[in-house]
């Protein structure tokens, strides 16, 4: 089946609307991250009687790294609903940690829900410091994801952004594409961003729920951004595949991925201690042997450092000898999508061994500058003084 991609005006955006697209699941893309199938590979493993309470804190290192496991293709069959606006009442929530920046002249009031090892909320979060964003996270409990309760859509990140009408925006590529385009779009409010980014949720053959966002790598502007676009979405389909075979390798990798993430994301005073522990032990556990289906699913080389750093030279091929990052000069947003991936298991011994044995190390420190030092903050300063102007 194919995808029909055709450009559309609608309130003088350019919008990329699918005609006659058959949508199936990817497994281990954010477009769908279809985390439900992994309860079968589980009870083949372990037997039904761990199919309970205990299996969720398992399931946390599944969720923490964005990790979707889907063994067949699930062609759509029903719209369910379209993301509009704050689907309940918010929660008075404390939020976990507050970043502040004193570039922000955004007014935004954006609070993103995560994992902090999960690599689609690093995409978020890198992009969110490059431009020198302020925004409060709220680390979200792997086993009750209490947090998210007032949302339809179950799955991290969520980004909710404003005040007096605030909306909701789930799936990290839309999330960024949402933002992205709202800089530059000085004339436009939150909602008419939002409306060029439909979001269904569609139950597929098997009745399961996925989130399908057909505009997600399109930006809302007049240029075409076709090699930004390709990249974005290799990031999400092609490099996000190998993560979790490489971190979970082996079981001491498992287990040291899993002592990192605790250390990290500040578990040990987030989360009570029987939480923390059985997710620190069980989900390693669980994810050694998550990894070895992945591997096989995404037909990864048998030694899947291999296809890790196969993944790192095809982009550092399709950067050049003669460019600093994917945009050129400066990063675009395939390159804080890639970074954010990568940052996500920085910790780990497959993050050290793929510095060493490839040459993407000068690239990503190169990028590491431009995120910690808010390198894009004068783009947002300037887009957010016009929209202030206009708005008198």
């Amino acid at each position: 089946m194919h995808c029909v991609i055709d450009d559309h005006l609608i309130n003088g955006f350019n919008v990329a609307i699918t005609n006659g697209c058959i949508l199936h699941t990817v497994a281990f893309s954010q477009k769908e991250n279809n985390r439900t199938p992994l309860a079968g590979h589980l009870r083949r493993l372990f037997g039904n009687n761990s199919i309970s309470k205990w299996f969720a804190a398992g399931v946390s290192g599944y969720l923490l790294t964005g990790a979707a496991v889907s063994l067949q293709q699930t062609p759509a069959k029903q719209l369910n609903f379209w993301t509009r606006g704050v689907e309940q009442k918010l929660p008075a929530l404390q939020a976990t940690r507050k970043i502040s920046s004193e570039t922000d002249c955004s007014n935004l009031n954006l609070r993103l829900y995560q994992y902090q090892n999960c690599p689609f909320c690093c995409k978020v979060r890198s992009y969110l410091d490059y431009y020198g964003y302020s925004y409060e996270l709220v680390e979200v409990n792997p086993i009750t994801r209490k947090e998210i309760k007032f949302s339809e859509y179950k799955k991290v990140p969520i980004l909710v952004c404003g005040k007096d009408d605030p909306v909701q925006i789930n799936d990290s590529s839309v999330i960024i594409s949402f933002l992205q385009s709202y800089m530059l779009n000085p004339d436009a409010d939150l909602h008419t961003i939002l409306s060029a980014y439909p979001s269904s949720l569609i139950k597929g053959d098997d009745k399961k729920m996925q989130l399908v966002s057909p505009n997600k790598y399109f930006l809302m502007i007049p240029d075409k951004q076709k090699h930004e676009r390709k990249w974005r979405s290799w990031v999400d389909d092609c490099f996000v595949h190998v993560i979790s075979p490489n971190i979970y390798r082996t079981m001491k990798e498992s287990l040291k991925a899993f002592q990192w993430f605790s250390e990290v994301s500040d578990w040990r005073n987030t989360f009570h201690t029987w939480e923390r522990l059985t997710a620190v032990y069980l989900g390693a556990t669980v994810m050694f042997f998550v990894g070895k289906q992945l591997r096989k699913r995404h037909k990864l080389k048998s030694d899947v450092r291999e296809s890790l750093y196969d993944c790192c030279n095809e982009w550092l091929k399709a950067i050049g000898p003669d460019r600093k990052f994917m945009g050129g000069d400066r990063p675009n947003l395939a390159d804080l999508a890639m970074y954010g991936a990568m940052v996500s298991f920085e910790g780990c011994h497959a993050f050290k061994e793929m510095m060493e044995n490839t040459k993407i190390k000068d690239w990503y420190y190169r990028l590491k500058s431009q995120v910690d030092n808010h390198a894009g903050s004068a783009e947002l300063v300037n887009s957010f003084s016009k929209r202030n102007s206009n708005a008198k």
